[in-house]
């Protein structure tokens, strides 16, 4: 019998239907994918602890094969969920507890590759794609616009302030050695 191929997915987002807090239009197209996926492979999907609920209902179906690994950054961090500024800090540190998470099951399962398919964009790097000795796939991508100076002065003062850590997020972020 030919071995089905073992992906081990980084999916912070993903949902068979939308989550009010946790990105909803990602969620289903990362649970699209992994679903596309499933047919063809054996998964192993880490994803946020946030996901448990959604994940164990029957509309699920698709991925019963599937093995979730729950992973949560402790303590104070959730506050930085909460503000969209800050929400990248939250997911930089989330990717690094993800990242150990990895770690622990390539050591004890056989995975035949790693892939980064949601929360992801141009300028944040992928701590599993960077530290786990598989192949890596790192897709669908995206994030890389930025708003026209000329169109600034249509935001509010938050939406400015969001879009200035945003862009100093892209510059810390394109110039990060992992």
């Amino acid at each position: 019998a030919v071995m089905r191929p073992h992906l081990l997915i980084s999916a912070y987002a993903i949902s068979a239907g939308a989550l009010e807090n946790l990105h909803p239009g990602e969620a289903i197209s990362t649970w699209n994918m992994a679903c596309q996926l499933a047919a063809h492979c054996d998964l192993t999907i880490i994803t946020h602890g946030q996901n448990r609920t959604n994940l164990s209902s029957e509309a699920c179906a698709p991925l019963r094969s599937a093995r979730f690994v729950y992973v949560t950054v402790p303590g104070p961090m959730w506050l930085f969920r909460r503000v969209q500024p800050l929400l990248i800090v939250y997911y930089y540190v989330w990717q690094v507890a993800a990242f150990l998470a990895a770690r622990r099951i390539v050591r004890t399962e056989r995975i035949d590759a790693c892939w980064q398919l949601s929360f992801h964009n141009d300028w944040v790097a992928s701590w599993i794609g960077a530290f786990i000795d598989r192949t890596f796939i790192l897709g669908p991508v995206g994030g890389g616009q930025c708003v026209p100076r000329s169109l600034l002065g249509e935001y509010s003062f938050y939406g400015r302030i969001a879009e200035a850590c945003r862009t100093i997020g892209q510059w810390f972020g394109r110039h990060d050695p992992v």
